[in-house]
């Protein structure tokens, strides 16, 4: 029963348009970055994190950025899982959920995946963002080195997923033991 509501949970929010603003700024932000990384702004100066020798899309570099632009999406995660356990609750609509056979913990398992996978999805869009940037033409390739989807995903299973996952888990706790069932 909680995968249906994950689902449920999942589209409602891929319906709502400040999903995709969420992930357009994102995506801008780094993909804005990644240019001005790659030299495509003249007379611009953009930091960088490691040493001028590496490359703009080394794993190290990678990791950094996308780790360090995604903590900017913990403010969404508090956002969004508050909000999914307390749209019910506003709207009085709970009680209608636990006329049907469903326990409390899958109920708000399930509200926790569906939100937990839309904010995958937004998170997603700082590694689309650096990837896409690095493919344009306005770049300067000789400071990006051969593509590794590895070097991409490597962030994401070390450090953006789990920091998602934790926080998401707390302030969905903290939201759930606020409302009352």
């Amino acid at each position: 029963m909680w995968h249906e509501i994950a689902r449920f949970e999942a589209k409602h929010l891929f319906r709502s348009w400040t999903t995709h603003l969420f992930f357009a700024i994102f995506f801008t932000i780094t993909f804005v970055t990644f240019l001005g990384l790659g030299g495509a702004f003249r007379g611009a100066s953009v930091g960088t994190v490691n040493s001028h020798s590496e490359w703009t899309n080394s794993a190290s570099n990678l990791y950094q950025y996308i780790s360090m632009i995604n903590l900017f999406t913990l403010l969404v995660v508090a956002g969004m899982v508050g909000n999914a356990v307390q749209r019910d609750r506003a709207l009085r609509m709970d009680g209608l959920f636990f006329t049907k056979p469903i326990t409390k913990i899958n109920y708000l398992a399930g509200r926790f995946l569906g939100t937990f996978i839309v904010l995958v999805y937004i998170s997603a869009s700082v590694g689309l963002g650096a990837f896409f940037a690095s493919q344009t033409p306005v770049v300067e390739s000789a400071l990006f080195g051969p593509q590794s989807w590895a070097a991409y995903l490597h962030p994401y299973l070390l450090a953006v997923l789990p920091n998602i996952f934790i926080c998401g888990a707390f302030f969905f706790a903290v939201a759930a033991m606020t409302v009352s069932y």
